[in-house]
C-alpha cells in the first residue's frame, strides 16, 4: 500500500476516504486519531522506480 489509512497499528488498512467511511462515520475517525497519540494514522510515499528489495 502506497497510501491510505492504517488502523490500530495494522489490524484494518483502507486505500482511501471512501473506504473508510464505509466502516468509520468522520467523528469516529477522528477519535481514533486522538491528535496524533495512537496507533490509528493516514499514510503516504511515493513510488521509487529505482527501489530495491
Amino acid at each position: 500500500m502506497t497510501e491510505g489509512f492504517c488502523i490500530d497499528n495494522g489490524a484494518e488498512y483502507y486505500c482511501t476516504e471512501e473506504c473508510l467511511h464505509k466502516h468509520y462515520t468522520p467523528e469516529e475517525r477522528t477519535n481514533m486519531y486522538d491528535d496524533g497519540n495512537s496507533d490509528s494514522y493516514r499514510t503516504e510515499r511515493e513510488e521509487d522506480d529505482e527501489e530495491e528489495f
